[in-house]
């Protein structure tokens, strides 16, 4: 009996084989592009609607907003609130006047007997929508 010449082929099993890791490497870059896209479109989203946020808290600082809430905390101190909707979403803006410790006051000065104020009145504005909030501080 005459023994076959060995052959440069693949064998069914191990084309299947090579088949099976084929369709799974693939199945991970299609799953690994598709959370790619998810992931843009989430930081797409989250940097437009901060743009829209720092947008309407630049427009209550510049003065643009109308019909505020204003409510006296104390002899000095007031609250002013704006509130809308956009999109069928709530916002609000804030802007509170309150005494800070003075970031300055412990800096040398050129004369010795001028002092520094230890407190100083500032603006405290915020911004809240869709479950994002911004914050800024800002002298009077």
């Amino acid at each position: 009996m005459k023994s076959r010449p060995p052959t440069l082929a693949f064998t069914l099993l191990e084309a299947m084989i090579a088949l099976i890791v084929l369709a799974g490497v693939a199945s991970a870059c299609l799953q690994l592009r598709a959370q790619s896209l998810r992931g843009r479109a989430a930081a797409a989203e989250a940097t437009t609607r901060d743009a829209a946020l720092e947008d309407l808290l630049a427009s209550a600082v510049a003065g643009l907003l109308q019909n505020p809430e204003v409510t006296r905390l104390d002899d000095d101190a007031v609250r002013v609130v704006w509130r809308g909707e956009v999109g069928g979403d709530p916002w609000e803006v804030t802007r509170e006047l309150a005494l800070r410790s003075n970031p300055v006051a412990a800096l040398p000065t050129r004369d010795d007997d001028a002092q520094r104020p230890q407190e100083i009145w500032m603006t405290h504005w915020r911004a809240t929508w869709r479950g994002r909030t911004i914050e800024e501080w800002r002298l009077p």
